[in-house]
């Protein structure tokens, strides 16, 4: 896949979550959760052993998440786990991006309090910078390449050969580098605060 096709699908994939996020941002923003306001289906989406089952769908799916992200820097687990790098990467965004659904199910639309509230914010932020940063650094090779096509298509038979051009550039490898840092900061959090919220959900 192109980096052009691959930015493309990454954006679209922003799309998705933004318009599957809408309910938890409408209702920081002061309208009423969609628990509140369908009748029926929000209480469905109150009832104790729903948001169980979602909750445990949510557990399965962080941590797929992680096993992905292990699976890149682990060599035992790379055996166990394999496939090519760009496949696993957007297995890794959908999966991102499905999470988004689940939440909105889980909590009923609602943003939420304290730790809840904490919690939430840090998951939409690990989604969110997953897919930016990976936008950024997609974009930026895209130009790099464009820019580094015509430099190779003059060099001819007569011409002294050019050194071949680089995959990343100094800057856009920091690009890459404050993104991930973040990224991986973010999913710490979010271990930690995910650790807390089952621990005060199951001994309260």
């Amino acid at each position: 896949m192109s980096a052009d096709n691959r930015f493309s699908v990454i954006l679209v994939l922003l799309g998705l979550g933004a318009v599957f996020a809408l309910p938890e941002i409408l209702s920081l923003l002061g309208a009423p959760p969609p628990a509140e306001t369908l009748g029926w289906l929000g209480a469905a989406l109150e009832n104790h052993r729903f948001r169980e089952i979602t909750g445990f769908v949510l557990l399965g799916l962080i941590l797929f998440e992680l096993l992905l992200m292990a699976q890149k820097r682990t060599r035992w687990l790379h055996k166990i786990v394999r496939g090519h790098g760009h496949r696993m990467r957007l297995i890794h965004m959908c999966i991102g991006i499905g999470l988004v659904p689940v939440i909105v199910l889980h909590t009923g639309g609602r943003w939420g309090q304290n730790l809840n509230a904490w919690l939430l914010t840090t998951c939409l932020m690990v989604v969110a910078t997953a897919l930016l940063g990976k936008a950024m650094e997609t974009f930026f090779l895209g130009r790099l390449r464009k820019r580094a096509k015509p430099a190779t298509a003059a060099a001819g038979p007569g011409n002294a050969p050019q050194a071949p051009v680089q995959r990343k550039r100094p800057w856009s490898m920091m690009v890459h580098r404050a993104w991930y840092r973040l990224h991986v900061v973010l999913v710490g959090s979010l271990v930690v605060l995910l650790g807390f919220h089952i621990f005060a959900v199951y001994y309260f």
